[in-house]
């Protein structure tokens, strides 16, 4: 139904920062965001953002359309970056998890962003740069369905 409210979203790394941009709409309720990129101008060792650039353009091709000019955007810090509008979200619509061996997706930014909204963060020692079948770990799965039962 068209009309039924977004209960949650998850996204990882750069799905990442598209969920905790969504969490500012309304109809959004909770949403769980893996290794998110908060800020684009800090790079992991792994990861530079030429090497993003250039992995994205070549794995991913025409699914990320536009001229070279929108990455220089996105390399800024200002365009697409939920550090920018940190000052709209509510952290108690959001669940962050994120591992500290991390080497594409720095945890300092996360860890920072976290403090600064209010929302909830499980750093994991290990598991670098985390994907979504974490979310399907039993003790992870009891974690996210408590912060989704508990509603705003």
């Amino acid at each position: 139904d068209r009309r039924s409210p977004c209960l949650w979203r998850h996204g990882v790394s750069f799905g990442g920062a598209a969920v905790l941009l969504a969490s500012c709409h309304p109809k959004v309720k909770k949403v769980i965001a893996l290794a998110p990129v908060i800020d684009w101008t800090v790079s992991g060792p792994d990861e530079s953002f030429q090497t993003l650039r250039e992995y994205t353009e070549g794995a991913f091709g025409g699914a990320y359309r536009g001229p070279r000019k929108n990455w220089e955007k996105l390399k800024k810090g200002n365009f697409y970056s939920p550090l920018h509008e940190i000052k709209k979200m509510n952290g108690q619509k959001i669940l962050l998890f994120h591992a500290e061996d991390d080497r594409v997706v720095p945890r300092e930014p996360v860890s920072l962003f976290a403090q600064k909204t209010g929302a909830k963060i499980i750093i994991k020692k290990t598991g670098g740069h985390l994907s979504s079948r974490i979310i399907t770990y039993k003790r992870n799965w009891e974690i996210i369905s408590e912060f989704l039962r508990n509603s705003l």
